[in-house]
């Protein structure tokens, strides 16, 4: 997921957001090995074929309005200059 934030200054902060699941089973659990035999999921066109079931994988989407796990990161953009 992504964020657009305008600031005060006339800067802008961009945020790029990973949803991180593994953050919320713990090690050890039935989904926990799952995900470990599966290792990663995979992305075709039109489709993907996830590391988690998709019952699990609809707790952790980064939809509006919820709070999930998740790694961000924030890059501050100067519009006028883009540095």
């Amino acid at each position: 997921a992504f964020s657009v934030q305008h600031l005060a200054d006339g800067r802008v902060r961009i945020g790029v957001h990973i949803a991180a699941p593994a953050l919320g089973i713990a090690r050890g659990d039935t989904i926990d090995s799952i995900a470990r035999s599966r290792l990663s999921t995979v992305y075709m066109p039109g489709d993907k074929i996830t590391m988690l079931p998709d019952n699990v994988v609809e707790v952790f989407t980064l939809g509006e309005g919820g709070l999930r796990p998740a790694l961000s990161l924030y890059i501050i953009v100067n519009r006028e200059t883009q540095e």
